[in-house]
């Protein structure tokens, strides 16, 4: 009776609802035994497990994630920023985490304004060395204690971060290299017009 029983009640359920049921309870358990983390759980895309935290967590969150025998995230795949202009705390960054042991995604989530600033976490993972280097480079975003934190994809004397939505699609100024004096030179741009009135012609 017991074993007919089970079989009507997962006949319930679409497999898309018990893998996600699978990953939830698989990482809350993960999550519950963390110390001291103000956390909120969510599911990313129907499939990969999510944690928001606040930003001075990250260090000691990862740590943990990486070295627990129950988790082993040991590859940091990527490091993803959002800019919300209107939003107080304007940039989400996202840590996406993959444990090779369980065959499970993790992403972490934190919020931060323009002047706030982030542990690097590259004594953890040497893949964040240019990640952070780019997340500086084009958003301003701070990371304490990189050793290498300097642009990486715009010139020396750029001024501003390119994807924040603050910047104009334009830029401040162009490069050319100028032949004659075998240099580069910044000219600024302008792109005032005069208002052009249109005439048609029936």
């Amino acid at each position: 009776m017991s074993n007919e029983g089970v079989k009507i009640k997962m006949k319930k359920f679409k497999f898309n609802q018990i893998y996600e049921w699978i990953i939830y309870n698989y990482n809350y358990n993960i999550v519950n035994y963390l110390p001291c983390i103000k956390k909120k759980i969510w599911i990313y895309c129907n499939q990969h497990f999510g944690i928001n935290i606040l930003p001075n967590q990250i260090l000691p969150l990862l740590i943990i994630l990486k070295n627990h025998s129950i988790n082993r995230y040991t590859q940091l795949s990527d490091i993803i920023v959002t800019d919300y202009p209107k939003n107080k705390l304007r940039f989400t960054i996202k840590y996406v985490l993959i444990s090779f042991n369980f065959s499970q995604r993790l992403v972490i989530s934190l919020q931060i304004d323009e002047l706030m600033n982030v542990e690097s976490v590259t004594p953890l993972f040497l893949s964040a060395i240019s990640s952070e280097r780019e997340i500086w480079d084009l958003f301003g975003i701070f990371f304490k204690n990189h050793k290498n934190l300097r642009r990486i994809l715009t010139d020396y004397g750029f001024k501003g971060h390119p994807l924040r939505k603050s910047f104009p699609l334009s830029g401040f100024e162009e490069t050319n290299y100028d032949y004659s004096k075998n240099k580069l030179k910044y000219p600024q741009i302008g792109l005032s017009q005069e208002l052009r009135g249109s005439k048609f012609f029936i």
